[in-house]
């Protein structure tokens, strides 16, 4: 990845020392220190750029300790809510990965001058901590008044999801201070993210994941004769066993995360039928995407951002399903040239460096000649 994320950074020009502080509020490990690795080699190429990390999960190697040991600056987040506006001041731009109690106090805080964006990436991990096992509606973090301070929102989500999330936590997310960006969908750490290829392949279809699924949405008969595997939790199977019970059918409960990335490349293809009414990213779509393996699924709220970008996804129904298997399945499926085009999508769309480039070089109004803005689009309001 360090090519390509040279040759990004390259074209961005920072004309002045800026200061960045960033304020985690999730506690996806690996795709942190992903997002890491990529401020480390922007910081060594620009040295006007200087960003700090706080996290509410520091306690996590990766989020805490190992971003120190990288050398970049980290302000506990305790010291974070004692800060003057004054000190908050002296930033020129401040992103919060997810809600949290920082970002409340940061969008309430009057004389705020940084700049203040709210990257959502799906993880709620910090509700999920003060919610302490109860439910995420209980938790509110503001009052439902408007915010005086200016927000910028990246999101990942469906608008529908992400704004009833945000307003169900006291956030007017409508309100004329609140400027929506969207985001192609759930992002990886594609340099950490370990690639396998398998041979002989073991498996003609995997289904993957039991949860938001709905399994009567296509026919059973179109799978008779193929080696199938369900990967999911036990819990989700009865469902699945109604429908595809009689088939050549392996089921296994959930694998560690290197068996499950070989299980991805094992596999050729994918099938998902997503529960088309559940608005959220799913993994299950970004990690197929970024193995390579071909990927069919059925159309869901939030898919439509990817449809749009032209991703190697074979969007089926009940219709169609058996004559994309046939493709996919085909001796004559090119299935390296489908590999080379679905992780050239991933580096161009999913990858969380390219993402907190977007971010930050848009947010900070940098000069860039080598990356074209990310994705736009009007908002869904809450009740569409």
């Amino acid at each position: 990845m360090d090519p390509r994320w040279r040759d990004l950074v390259a074209g961005a020009r920072v004309p002045r020392r800026m200061r960045v502080l960033l304020v985690n509020a999730t506690k996806g490990a690996a795709l942190y220190q992903s997002l890491i690795d990529f401020i480390v080699l922007w910081q060594s190429v620009e040295p006007q750029l200087h960003i700090t990390n706080a996290s509410y999960f520091s306690d996590i190697y990766e989020l805490g300790r190992g971003v120190r040991k990288r050398g970049i600056p980290t302000l506990p987040i305790e010291d974070l809510a004692r800060c003057t506006v004054r000190q908050l001041n002296l930033l020129d731009l401040i992103i919060c990965i997810g809600p949290s109690e920082a970002f409340t106090r940061l969008a309430y805080c009057e004389g705020l001058t940084a700049r203040l964006v709210l990257l959502d990436l799906a993880f709620y991990h910090r509700i999920m901590a003060l919610a302490a096992g109860g439910s995420l509606q209980e938790i509110q973090l503001a009052s439902g008044a408007p915010t005086p301070n200016p927000v910028r929102v990246y999101s990942v989500q469906a608008g529908v999801k992400v704004m009833m999330d945000l307003e169900r936590m006291g956030f007017p997310t409508l309100s004329a201070n609140w400027n929506w960006r969207w985001l192609s969908y759930l992002p990886l750490g594609l340099n950490s993210l370990p690639t396998y290829r398998v041979a002989p392949l073991q498996f003609d279809v995997l289904l993957l994941g039991g949860k938001n699924r709905d399994f009567s949405l296509l026919d059973a008969a179109d799978l008779t004769g193929l080696r199938i595997l369900f990967l999911g939790k036990l819990e989700h199977t009865e469902q699945l066993r109604e429908s595809y019970g009689h088939l050549d059918l392996t089921i296994r409960s959930k694998v560690p995360a290197d068996e499950y990335h070989r299980v991805v490349a094992a596999s050729r293809c994918i099938l998902i039928p997503f529960d088309y009414h559940r608005s959220n990213s799913f993994l299950s779509v970004a990690d197929p995407l970024a193995a390579g393996t071909p990927l069919l699924i059925t159309r869901h709220i939030g898919s439509e951002r990817l449809e749009s970008l032209g991703a190697p996804i074979h969007f089926v129904s009940r219709d169609s399903l058996r004559a994309t298997l046939d493709d996919v399945l085909s001796p004559n499926f090119d299935r390296e040239a489908h590999r080379r085009r679905s992780r050239q999508f991933c580096a161009e769309h999913l990858d969380i460096g390219a993402m907190i480039f977007h971010v930050v070089s848009e947010a900070l109004e940098l000069e860039c000649s080598t990356a074209p803005p990310p994705p736009q689009e009007a908002p869904c309001p809450p009740s569409s």
